[in-house]
Protein backbone atom coordinates (compact mmCIF):
# COMPACT_ATOMS: atom_id res chain seq x y z
CA UNK A 1 0.00 0.00 0.00
CA UNK A 2 1.11 3.38 -1.02
CA UNK A 3 2.25 5.30 1.69
CA UNK A 4 0.59 9.37 2.10
CA UNK A 5 2.50 11.60 0.08
CA UNK A 6 3.66 14.36 2.34
CA UNK A 7 4.65 16.44 -0.71
CA UNK A 8 1.15 17.02 -2.05
CA UNK A 9 0.51 19.04 2.33
CA UNK A 10 1.43 22.12 0.66
CA UNK A 11 -0.65 22.36 -3.04
CA UNK A 12 -3.73 21.15 -0.50
CA UNK A 13 -3.02 24.42 1.88
CA UNK A 14 -2.32 26.20 -0.94
CA UNK A 15 -5.63 25.54 -3.13
CA UNK A 16 -8.07 24.87 0.13
CA UNK A 17 -6.71 28.90 0.61
CA UNK A 18 -7.61 29.67 -2.65
CA UNK A 19 -11.09 27.73 -2.62
CA UNK A 20 -12.16 29.76 0.99
CA UNK A 21 -11.54 33.28 -0.98
CA UNK A 22 -13.41 32.03 -4.02
CA UNK A 23 -16.38 30.77 -1.66
CA UNK A 24 -16.74 34.59 -0.50
CA UNK A 25 -15.68 36.36 -3.46
CA UNK A 26 -13.07 38.04 -1.60
CA UNK A 27 -10.58 38.41 -4.68
CA UNK A 28 -11.34 38.80 -8.61
CA UNK A 29 -11.98 35.22 -9.96
CA UNK A 30 -9.05 35.20 -12.18
CA UNK A 31 -6.55 35.96 -9.33
CA UNK A 32 -8.04 32.79 -7.44
CA UNK A 33 -8.24 30.05 -11.03
CA UNK A 34 -5.40 30.72 -12.47
CA UNK A 35 -3.38 29.94 -9.39
CA UNK A 36 -5.33 27.11 -8.76
CA UNK A 37 -4.47 25.95 -12.15
CA UNK A 38 -0.33 26.98 -11.64
CA UNK A 39 -0.06 24.95 -8.62
CA UNK A 40 -1.77 21.58 -9.65
CA UNK A 41 0.27 21.93 -12.84
CA UNK A 42 3.48 22.19 -11.03
CA UNK A 43 2.66 19.51 -8.85
CA UNK A 44 2.06 17.70 -11.87
CA UNK A 45 5.00 18.43 -13.78
CA UNK A 46 6.87 17.58 -10.38
CA UNK A 47 5.43 14.36 -10.10
CA UNK A 48 6.19 12.53 -13.44
CA UNK A 49 9.48 12.46 -12.36
CA UNK A 50 8.60 9.41 -10.08
CA UNK A 51 5.23 7.72 -11.35
CA UNK A 52 2.22 7.76 -12.86
CA UNK A 53 0.23 10.88 -11.34
CA UNK A 54 -3.30 9.58 -11.59
CA UNK A 55 -4.79 11.85 -9.13
CA UNK A 56 -2.85 14.91 -10.05
CA UNK A 57 -4.40 14.21 -13.89
CA UNK A 58 -7.95 14.31 -12.62
CA UNK A 59 -6.87 17.09 -10.24
CA UNK A 60 -5.26 19.12 -13.35
CA UNK A 61 -8.58 18.12 -15.72
CA UNK A 62 -10.57 19.46 -12.75
CA UNK A 63 -9.01 22.74 -12.68
CA UNK A 64 -9.56 23.31 -16.64
CA UNK A 65 -12.52 21.95 -17.19
CA UNK A 66 -14.55 23.74 -14.40
CA UNK A 67 -12.50 27.02 -13.83
CA UNK A 68 -9.72 27.73 -16.18
CA UNK A 69 -12.53 26.97 -19.23
CA UNK A 70 -15.42 29.12 -17.55
CA UNK A 71 -13.16 31.75 -16.66
CA UNK A 72 -11.34 32.34 -20.24
CA UNK A 73 -15.47 31.53 -21.20
CA UNK A 74 -16.57 34.70 -19.27
CA UNK A 75 -13.33 36.71 -20.24
CA UNK A 76 -14.26 36.31 -23.97
CA UNK A 77 -17.79 36.24 -24.28
CA UNK A 78 -17.75 32.99 -26.08
CA UNK A 79 -21.62 31.86 -26.81
CA UNK A 80 -21.22 28.96 -29.54
CA UNK A 81 -24.87 27.01 -29.66
CA UNK A 82 -25.97 25.96 -26.25
CA UNK A 83 -21.99 25.87 -24.95
CA UNK A 84 -22.22 29.14 -22.91
CA UNK A 85 -22.44 30.04 -18.96
CA UNK A 86 -25.99 30.49 -18.24
CA UNK A 87 -25.70 32.38 -15.04
CA UNK A 88 -23.53 35.81 -13.75
CA UNK A 89 -19.74 35.13 -12.92
CA UNK A 90 -20.21 35.84 -9.41
CA UNK A 91 -22.63 33.05 -8.83
CA UNK A 92 -20.98 30.58 -10.76
CA UNK A 93 -17.10 30.76 -8.85
CA UNK A 94 -19.21 31.99 -5.53
CA UNK A 95 -20.09 27.58 -6.24
CA UNK A 96 -17.51 26.40 -8.46
CA UNK A 97 -14.47 26.93 -7.05
CA UNK A 98 -14.82 26.00 -3.05
CA UNK A 99 -16.12 22.32 -4.66
CA UNK A 100 -13.67 22.13 -7.37
CA UNK A 101 -10.80 23.56 -4.31
CA UNK A 102 -12.29 20.60 -2.38
CA UNK A 103 -12.46 17.77 -4.84
CA UNK A 104 -8.89 18.39 -5.50
CA UNK A 105 -7.89 18.98 -1.84
CA UNK A 106 -9.94 15.31 -1.45
CA UNK A 107 -8.00 13.43 -4.29
CA UNK A 108 -4.58 14.94 -3.18
CA UNK A 109 -5.44 14.18 0.40
CA UNK A 110 -6.39 9.83 0.15
CA UNK A 111 -3.35 9.69 -2.59
CA UNK A 112 -0.12 7.58 -2.19
CA UNK A 113 3.47 8.12 -3.13
CA UNK A 114 3.89 8.28 -6.67
CA UNK A 115 6.93 5.22 -7.02
CA UNK A 116 6.39 3.71 -10.51
CA UNK A 117 9.62 4.92 -11.57
CA UNK A 118 11.48 3.48 -8.59
CA UNK A 119 9.34 -0.18 -9.20
CA UNK A 120 10.22 -0.33 -12.92
CA UNK A 121 13.88 0.52 -11.57
CA UNK A 122 13.90 -3.33 -9.78
CA UNK A 123 12.33 -5.40 -12.22
CA UNK A 124 14.24 -6.78 -14.99
CA UNK A 125 11.47 -7.33 -17.27
CA UNK A 126 12.56 -9.84 -18.79
CA UNK A 127 8.43 -11.56 -19.14
CA UNK A 128 7.46 -8.45 -19.94
CA UNK A 129 7.49 -9.46 -24.14
CA UNK A 130 5.42 -12.38 -23.33
CA UNK A 131 2.95 -10.91 -21.02
CA UNK A 132 2.76 -8.16 -24.22
CA UNK A 133 2.34 -10.59 -26.51
CA UNK A 134 -0.55 -12.54 -24.47
CA UNK A 135 -2.22 -9.53 -24.03
CA UNK A 136 -2.37 -8.32 -27.22
CA UNK A 137 -3.62 -11.67 -28.73
CA UNK A 138 -6.75 -11.47 -26.19
CA UNK A 139 -7.79 -8.11 -27.13
CA UNK A 140 -7.57 -8.73 -31.24
CA UNK A 141 -9.80 -11.88 -30.12
CA UNK A 142 -12.25 -10.32 -28.21
CA UNK A 143 -12.03 -7.86 -30.79
CA UNK A 144 -12.93 -10.29 -33.76
CA UNK A 145 -15.80 -12.46 -31.15
CA UNK A 146 -17.03 -8.80 -29.98
CA UNK A 147 -19.85 -8.77 -32.78
CA UNK A 148 -21.10 -12.09 -32.32
CA UNK A 149 -21.69 -11.86 -28.76
CA UNK A 150 -24.82 -11.16 -27.49
CA UNK A 151 -26.17 -8.29 -25.17
CA UNK A 152 -24.28 -7.26 -22.08
CA UNK A 153 -21.90 -10.10 -23.03
CA UNK A 154 -20.49 -7.99 -26.43
CA UNK A 155 -19.42 -4.96 -24.02
CA UNK A 156 -17.44 -7.55 -22.11
CA UNK A 157 -15.40 -8.38 -24.75
CA UNK A 158 -15.18 -4.54 -25.94
CA UNK A 159 -13.36 -4.24 -21.90
CA UNK A 160 -11.38 -7.09 -23.38
CA UNK A 161 -10.31 -5.67 -26.78
CA UNK A 162 -9.06 -2.71 -24.63
CA UNK A 163 -6.58 -4.47 -23.38
CA UNK A 164 -4.03 -3.77 -26.22
CA UNK A 165 -3.13 -0.50 -24.74
CA UNK A 166 -2.03 -2.69 -21.71
CA UNK A 167 -0.23 -4.78 -23.81
CA UNK A 168 1.86 -1.53 -25.40
CA UNK A 169 3.10 -0.22 -22.25
CA UNK A 170 4.80 -3.87 -21.38
CA UNK A 171 6.35 -3.65 -25.02
CA UNK A 172 7.45 -0.29 -24.45
CA UNK A 173 8.92 -1.69 -21.34
CA UNK A 174 10.35 -4.86 -22.33
CA UNK A 175 13.57 -5.41 -24.05
CA UNK A 176 13.03 -6.31 -27.32
CA UNK A 177 14.33 -4.98 -30.16
CA UNK A 178 11.10 -4.48 -32.01
CA UNK A 179 9.52 -2.99 -29.43
CA UNK A 180 8.53 -0.14 -30.89
CA UNK A 181 7.06 -1.86 -33.64
CA UNK A 182 4.91 -3.94 -31.28
CA UNK A 183 3.97 -0.87 -29.58
CA UNK A 184 2.95 0.50 -33.01
CA UNK A 185 0.82 -2.58 -33.40
CA UNK A 186 -0.71 -2.46 -30.19
CA UNK A 187 -1.83 0.60 -30.85
CA UNK A 188 -2.50 0.75 -34.96
CA UNK A 189 -6.81 0.08 -34.14
CA UNK A 190 -6.18 3.57 -31.88
CA UNK A 191 -4.91 5.23 -34.93
CA UNK A 192 -6.91 4.00 -37.49
CA UNK A 193 -10.64 4.40 -35.58
CA UNK A 194 -9.41 8.02 -34.78
CA UNK A 195 -8.67 9.05 -37.94
CA UNK A 196 -11.35 7.37 -39.71
CA UNK A 197 -14.24 8.25 -36.68
CA UNK A 198 -12.67 11.91 -36.40
CA UNK A 199 -13.15 11.10 -32.58
CA UNK A 200 -9.60 12.06 -30.94
CA UNK A 201 -10.74 11.55 -26.71
CA UNK A 202 -8.96 8.16 -27.01
CA UNK A 203 -5.86 9.02 -28.51
CA UNK A 204 -5.40 12.09 -26.63
CA UNK A 205 -6.16 9.81 -23.05
CA UNK A 206 -4.01 6.84 -23.50
CA UNK A 207 -1.53 8.52 -25.17
CA UNK A 208 -1.06 10.70 -21.83
CA UNK A 209 -0.90 7.59 -19.91
CA UNK A 210 1.41 5.53 -22.31
CA UNK A 211 3.67 9.22 -22.69
CA UNK A 212 4.31 8.81 -18.78
CA UNK A 213 5.33 5.38 -18.73
CA UNK A 214 8.09 6.38 -21.86
CA UNK A 215 8.95 9.36 -19.41
CA UNK A 216 9.86 7.11 -16.67
CA UNK A 217 12.09 4.75 -18.37
CA UNK A 218 15.15 6.80 -18.38
CA UNK A 219 16.61 9.66 -16.65
CA UNK A 220 15.28 13.24 -18.03
CA UNK A 221 16.63 16.89 -17.77
CA UNK A 222 14.30 20.45 -16.96
CA UNK A 223 14.51 20.81 -20.60
CA UNK A 224 13.23 17.35 -21.64
CA UNK A 225 10.45 17.80 -19.80
CA UNK A 226 9.73 21.32 -20.84
CA UNK A 227 9.71 19.94 -24.05
CA UNK A 228 7.76 16.46 -23.57
CA UNK A 229 5.52 18.75 -21.81
CA UNK A 230 5.34 21.38 -24.84
CA UNK A 231 4.90 19.16 -27.40
CA UNK A 232 2.14 17.40 -25.29
CA UNK A 233 -0.06 20.83 -25.39
CA UNK A 234 1.05 21.55 -28.95
CA UNK A 235 -0.33 18.11 -30.49
CA UNK A 236 -3.84 18.90 -28.28
CA UNK A 237 -4.05 22.19 -29.77
CA UNK A 238 -3.47 21.01 -32.96
CA UNK A 239 -6.07 18.79 -32.75
CA UNK A 240 -8.42 21.05 -31.35
CA UNK A 241 -8.08 23.18 -34.43
CA UNK A 242 -8.31 20.83 -37.31
CA UNK A 243 -10.83 18.78 -35.74
CA UNK A 244 -14.45 20.53 -36.68
CA UNK A 245 -13.23 20.97 -40.41
CA UNK A 246 -11.72 17.13 -40.75
CA UNK A 247 -14.57 15.74 -38.53
CA UNK A 248 -17.13 17.12 -41.01
CA UNK A 249 -15.15 15.76 -43.89
CA UNK A 250 -14.81 12.45 -42.80
CA UNK A 251 -18.71 12.47 -41.51
CA UNK A 252 -19.65 13.55 -45.23
CA UNK A 253 -18.17 10.54 -46.39
CA UNK A 254 -15.49 11.98 -47.94
CA UNK A 255 -12.06 10.18 -47.71
CA UNK A 256 -10.01 12.85 -45.79
CA UNK A 257 -6.04 13.42 -44.85
CA UNK A 258 -5.52 13.79 -41.22
CA UNK A 259 -1.62 15.34 -42.03
CA UNK A 260 -2.92 16.82 -44.89
CA UNK A 261 -5.60 18.33 -42.54
CA UNK A 262 -2.84 19.63 -40.48
CA UNK A 263 -0.89 21.03 -43.12
CA UNK A 264 -3.57 22.93 -44.71
CA UNK A 265 -5.30 24.61 -41.53
CA UNK A 266 -2.37 24.98 -39.54
CA UNK A 267 1.01 25.21 -41.64
CA UNK A 268 -0.82 27.13 -44.87
CA UNK A 269 -3.52 28.74 -43.17
CA UNK A 270 -2.38 29.78 -39.78
CA UNK A 271 -5.59 29.16 -37.90
CA UNK A 272 -4.10 27.94 -34.51
CA UNK A 273 -4.16 31.23 -33.28
CA UNK A 274 -7.14 33.02 -34.91
CA UNK A 275 -10.70 33.37 -32.98
CA UNK A 276 -12.58 31.14 -34.45
CA UNK A 277 -9.84 28.33 -33.15
CA UNK A 278 -9.50 30.39 -29.47
CA UNK A 279 -13.42 29.78 -29.16
CA UNK A 280 -13.32 26.29 -30.57
CA UNK A 281 -10.62 25.62 -28.03
CA UNK A 282 -12.15 27.64 -25.05
CA UNK A 283 -15.36 25.21 -25.46
CA UNK A 284 -13.76 22.23 -25.02
CA UNK A 285 -12.34 23.23 -22.00
CA UNK A 286 -15.13 24.28 -20.12
CA UNK A 287 -17.45 22.06 -18.77
CA UNK A 288 -18.55 24.41 -16.64
CA UNK A 289 -21.68 25.89 -19.16
CA UNK A 290 -23.30 22.48 -17.62
CA UNK A 291 -23.00 23.51 -14.22
CA UNK A 292 -24.05 26.69 -14.79
CA UNK A 293 -26.96 25.28 -16.15
CA UNK A 294 -27.77 23.57 -13.29
CA UNK A 295 -27.47 26.68 -10.54
CA UNK A 296 -30.16 28.18 -13.21
CA UNK A 297 -32.38 25.16 -13.14
CA UNK A 298 -32.02 24.62 -9.34
CA UNK A 299 -33.76 25.46 -7.52
CA UNK A 300 -35.91 28.17 -9.08
CA UNK A 301 -37.13 25.17 -11.45
CA UNK A 302 -36.45 22.06 -9.54
CA UNK A 303 -36.30 22.06 -5.40
CA UNK A 304 -33.07 20.51 -4.16
CA UNK A 305 -33.64 16.67 -3.71
CA UNK A 306 -31.39 16.79 -0.80
CA UNK A 307 -29.22 13.93 -1.48
CA UNK A 308 -32.47 11.75 -2.59
CA UNK A 309 -31.33 10.81 -6.38
CA UNK A 310 -27.45 9.65 -5.02
CA UNK A 311 -29.11 7.80 -2.00
CA UNK A 312 -31.43 6.39 -4.63
CA UNK A 313 -28.68 5.11 -6.83
CA UNK A 314 -26.85 3.45 -4.14
CA UNK A 315 -30.14 1.52 -3.19
CA UNK A 316 -30.53 0.29 -6.71
CA UNK A 317 -26.68 -0.28 -7.41
CA UNK A 318 -26.78 -2.72 -4.28
CA UNK A 319 -30.50 -4.18 -3.30
CA UNK A 320 -31.80 -6.83 -5.62
CA UNK A 321 -34.49 -5.52 -7.71
CA UNK A 322 -38.10 -5.68 -6.58
CA UNK A 323 -39.81 -9.16 -7.43
CA UNK A 324 -42.98 -8.76 -9.68
CA UNK A 325 -45.89 -10.88 -9.54
CA UNK A 326 -46.45 -13.63 -12.62
CA UNK A 327 -47.24 -12.57 -15.14
CA UNK A 328 -50.13 -14.58 -17.33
Amino acid sequence: MNRPDQSHFPVILAVGLLGFFGAGQFLPNAMIVWPIFAVVAFAFAREIDRGIPIELIGALLAAVQWLLGPLLSYRFGVEVDRYFMYVEEAEYFGFAIPTTSAFICGLLLFSGRCEEKELLRQRDGREDFKIGMVLLIGAVASEFVRPFAPGGLSFFFHLLAQLRYIAAVYFLLSHHRYKWILVFVSLSQLLIRSSEQAMFHDLILWGTLIGCYWWLLKKRTAMNKMVFLSSGILFVSVIQTVKQDYRKAAWSGENPSLVASIYELVIVEGRIGDRSTLENAIVRMNQGWIVSAVLRHTPAREPFANGETIWDAVVAATAPPPTRGNVR
